[in-house]
């Protein structure tokens, strides 16, 4: 029973570490752009929807690392950070 717990804890651990470079990847392009889209960042961050990309820069705005101008489909997303890193 206990090596099959590990394998699932090590399955999870990918799953994170896997979000965790996704968030960062989102992030870093956010950052070196000047306001994109959900489908802008949708071209870079491949593998996933574009519905865990709005869930993940959701995140990052409750975070205050970036924040969303716009409505709707016409959001845009920019670093808080002003001239990037």
């Amino acid at each position: 029973i206990s090596k099959g717990h590990n394998v699932h804890r090590t399955q999870k651990d990918r799953e994170n570490a896997k979000g965790q470079n996704r968030a960062l990847l989102i992030l870093d392009f956010v950052r070196k752009s000047n306001g994109v889209s959900i489908k802008d960042i949708a071209k870079v961050v491949q593998g996933c929807s574009e519905k865990t990309i709005q869930r993940e820069l959701n995140s990052m705005i409750e975070q205050g690392a970036i924040v969303r101008e716009g409505e709707r489909r016409w959001s845009t997303y920019r670093s808080v950070q002003a001239g990037g890193y």
